[in-house]
């Protein structure tokens, strides 16, 4: 019984089509090549004073919206590999190669694509809003730390947590980098 197989292949290839599609329109409506390239000029002189550029609470919507795309397009590909694990009727050698077939088609490319922008974006977020606690750092009284200290966890925690919830190890590993 490989019509299931099949099937799923057949369902697997739409979705990779239409999955694509919906994920490059979001990189295009977000401009997102843009935006990485203006951050990474930027990054490229820290020493010069910021007058225009990204807003910081802008790139967090951006984090979240891009957040929410990859965890989708895991669950998916999760469930389908999951369904097609289940299928009794499918040759046991045949699995190894259908359950492949969820990870290595355009989407998922699209999805390294996104993230790799996401990884950009994580960076200048977390580098903007430490740079914002240093500068409205101030002494708590009846306290060893500055205001600062706890500032910059808060941010550093906060980002470490958002590229966990990515479930893709390279992103975990260059946010934890630049930390």
């Amino acid at each position: 019984m490989r019509w299931n197989v099949y099937a799923i292949y057949e369902l697997q290839d739409e979705c990779d089509s239409r999955g694509s599609l919906i994920l490059k329109k979001y990189i295009e409506y977000r401009k997102l090549a843009k935006l990485t390239s203006e951050i990474n000029t930027y990054k490229r002189n820290l020493l010069s004073v910021r007058d225009q550029g990204s807003d910081p609470r802008e790139i967090e919507l951006y984090l979240e919206e891009i957040l929410q795309l990859t965890r989708l397009g895991e669950d998916y590909t999760d469930y389908m590999v999951s369904k097609i694990r289940g299928l009794r009727s499918v040759d046991p050698e045949l699995l190894p190669q259908a359950t492949r077939v969820f990870r290595s088609e355009n989407f998922s490319q699209v999805v390294q694509d996104i993230t790799g922008y996401y990884v950009i974006l994580e960076g200048f977020f977390l580098v903007e809003n430490v740079r914002k606690a240093i500068s409205i750092d101030e002494h708590v009284l009846d306290s060893l730390t500055m205001s600062m200290v706890d500032d910059v966890f808060y941010v550093l925690q906060s980002c470490c947590r958002k590229s966990i919830s990515t479930f893709n190890i390279n992103s975990v590993i260059a946010i934890l980098s630049s930390v």
